[in-house]
Formats: structure tokens, C-alpha cells, sequence
């Protein structure tokens, strides 16, 4: 596959602490130990968007954030609206910005509904996007430019679901010429000596909407520099079996999970807005922090947005575990 272009910011985002600002509100990460950043923002059943801006790349649209306009390639998890609704409005104002076509992933499975869409989106604005959909099952690949690739992973969610890693493939001296000079080094590859061996190094992964149970088909889970998995319902109050009737994952269900269990860090995300910010830190502390320590990064905001929604009533409601 060719190396994408590279292409500039589509639009200056707001002020990361700016979170009431209509239209993209967002969290920004920088994990410790790497070189990318990962930013976006997730309230299970309203709203998913998450981009990594190195690897010019996004992970879903519920809505369209200014953001995550800027990323060449998409990769969609599953085809709920939180996850999936804002694609046609993303295709539109990318277009209507002149950017090059976008690359957008997704589970073979979503192909033809989505191709229906788009195509009666198409219709009603008289234009047609500039959009390349790759179809993909658990471990395609696909390649991201400047020695990364996107790897599908899999997922047990209601509906066709994948998860996501990004790799990266690096030269990495040979154990035997550790200490030599750089000259040293260059000669011996000029009369043919083998000097390097290529490894692959997982960067990131992601769960998407899934049962905690993906990680025992996916190592990355378990091993990747960053790992984002969603975990909507964190306590007693909301059981195990309100989140799995909903094919999610329950904090409680970690406990014994090998997610993330080398990880550098460890991002819970896609948390129910039956919780409010404090609660949610408190409870995913209490839970995880003896486990990662200072490596646990929820993808939480500093204080609630006017969008969580947090009502006595929903807070009773037993039927969803959103």
C-alpha cells in the first residue's frame, strides 16, 4: 500500500481544558515512555472519538470533532451510532476542506450497510466523498506509512466488532556487535555481514466494545507500549451482568484478565455516564491502582462535562448499561 501524504491540521482544536466549548470536547493523554499522544473522548452510549495525531489516525466517530478531521485513516470498531454516527458528517467537511481521500477501516461484516449510507448521503448532498473503505477481519493489516501497520483484532460484542493495535517495525542491532563504533558497524555491512535484525514492537491497542474475554485471542491486549480498553460499568451497583448482557466489560472483570498485564501503560475508557468524574477515578483507583500503579491513565476529563448526565432515574434504571 502507498505511504500516505502528509497532510496538515485540518482545524486548530480547542483549548484541551476547555471542555463545555460546543462541538469537540476532549481529553488529552501523554502516556510516559512514548513518543505519541493519544487524545479524544468517550461516554459510553453517547459519544466515542479517539485520535493518535503521530500516527495520524482515528478510532471512531460518534460525532465529528474538529480534531480528529486531521487524521488520514479511520478505524471504525463497530457500527453503533456512539461509535460509528458522525462518518458521513467526518467524510463531508474533509471533503469540504479538500483533503485527500481518507482510509477508513472497518469489520468486513458493516461493508454493505455502510457503502448503503454513504450512498444515500451522497445522494442527498449531490456530492460524492473521497473515501477508500478497506474491509477487515481479526489480524488483517494494513499499512500506516513510516514502518507502522493497523492490525484488526478481534472482539465479542452484540454486533461485528474489532479491536485495533498499531505496530511498528524497527532494526535492531545485532546482540554480538553491541559496543562497536558506527565505523565499525559500516564496514562490516559493506562486506555483506548481517548487522541488524527487524522486530515488531505493538505501540497501542485498543479493545473497542467487547467482552474482557478478546484479550485471551489477543496478545496485543496484553503487551502493547499503551493498551485502551473500555470498561463501562465499574461497581457493585451496576453487576457484571448488566454490563455482559450489553456484551462490555465490567471493572470486576479484570481482576483475574491478563489485559494489559505488560503493558507500559493501561487506559480504561468508554466509562458510563452513571458516573460522574470523581466517582469513576475513585472506583477505577480503588480497583486498578495496586495493580499499574502511576501507569493507569483513565481517559476521564478533569471535572464533568454538561454532557454527562447523571440523574437519580438513570442511576436506578437496571435495563442498559449505558
Amino acid at each position: 500500500m502507498a505511504e500516505p501524504d502528509s497532510e496538515p491540521e485540518a482545524l486548530a482544536p480547542p483549548d484541551a481544558d476547555d471542555l463545555g466549548s460546543p462541538g469537540a470536547p476532549k481529553v488529552r493523554l501523554q502516556p510516559p515512555g512514548v513518543a505519541f499522544t493519544v487524545e479524544g473522548w468517550s461516554i459510553a452510549g453517547i459519544e466515542t472519538w479517539l485520535r493518535i495525531p503521530e500516527f495520524s489516525l482515528a478510532i471512531d466517530v460518534g460525532r465529528v470533532a474538529a480534531p480528529a478531521l486531521a487524521s488520514r485513516h479511520l478505524a471504525l470498531t463497530h457500527g453503533h451510532l456512539d461509535h460509528a454516527g458522525g462518518l458521513p458528517a467526518w467524510l463531508g467537511l474533509r471533503r469540504m476542506g479538500a483533503m485527500p481521500p481518507a482510509r477508513v477501516y472497518l469489520p468486513a461484516e458493516m461493508m454493505t450497510e455502510i457503502k448503503t449510507i454513504l450512498a444515500a448521503w451522497e445522494r442527498l448532498q449531490g456530492v460524492g466523498f473521497e473515501v477508500e473503505l478497506f474491509p477487515a477481519r481479526p489480524f488483517d493489516r494494513f499499512s500506516l506509512g513510516s514502518g507502522r501497520s493497523l492490525v484488526a483484532l478481534p472482539a465479542h460484542h452484540g454486533v461485528p466488532a474489532l479491536g485495533w493495535a498499531v505496530i511498528e517495525r524497527r532494526a535492531k542491532l545485532c546482540a554480538e556487535l553491541l559496543g562497536k563504533t558506527g565505523p565499525e558497524i559500516r564496514a562490516l555491512r559493506e562486506a555483506g555481514h548481517v548487522v541488524s535484525k527487524h522486530e515488531e514492537v505493538t505501540l497501542l491497542a485498543i479493545s473497542g466494545d467487547t467482552r474482557a474475554s478478546a484479550v485471551d485471542e489477543a496478545p496485543a491486549l496484553r503487551d502493547a507500549q499503551v493498551v485502551l480498553h473500555e470498561v463501562t460499568l465499574l461497581d457493585d451497583r451496576h453487576p457484571p451482568a448488566l454490563a455482559h448482557a450489553g456484551n462490555h466489560t465490567h471493572l470486576h472483570d479484570l481482576r483475574g484478565s491478563a489485559v494489559a498485564a505488560e503493558a507500559g501503560c493501561f487506559v480504561p475508557y468508554h466509562i458510563s455516564q452513571r458516573y460522574g468524574v470523581t466517582e469513576a477515578r475513585a472506583l477505577l483507583q480503588a480497583e486498578l491502582g495496586p495493580r499499574f500503579g502511576d501507569r493507569l491513565l483513565p481517559l476521564l476529563p478533569a471535572r464533568d462535562p454538561p454532557s454527562r448526565r447523571r440523574s437519580a432515574a438513570l442511576a436506578a434504571d437496571k435495563s442498559s448499561c449505558c
